[in-house]
């Protein structure tokens, strides 16, 4: 292609073509991250997790007592939610009561999660 000549979108490879643009790219991003939620467990239980941490930071076990009568989780299967969440970058995990809060990009997936 010379300086003078547009790219037009018949010359794109179909990958890039078929994206639509920005909004269809964040809802791909949306659908990866709950793809990838659901492989690992119900996305219920992941929503259930994000949606008390928008709500100010918490540790496993408050989260796991907040969660236990709602969702029938243990401890053990919020550590395992958890770590998932921090594996997709959804969440940051640190020692403590006040251990887990949303990432920015955890911020983003809840507010295209509510939105849909």
């Amino acid at each position: 292609v010379s300086d003078d000549e547009w790219i037009r979108a018949e010359s794109l490879p179909r990958a890039i073509r078929d994206t639509g643009g920005e909004a269809n790219g964040i809802d791909t991003w949306v659908d990866r991250m709950k793809t990838e939620l659901e492989e690992h467990g119900p996305l219920e239980d992941f929503l259930a997790i994000l949606s008390l941490l928008s709500k100010g930071g918490g540790g496993r076990r408050s989260l796991a007592a907040a969660l236990e009568s709602q969702r029938q989780l243990s401890e053990g299967k919020v550590r395992l939610r958890l770590q998932v969440l921090a594996r997709l970058g959804l969440i940051s995990v640190r020692r403590g009561p006040r251990g887990c809060f949303l990432t920015g990009r955890g911020r983003a997936f809840m507010e295209e999660i509510m939105g849909n």
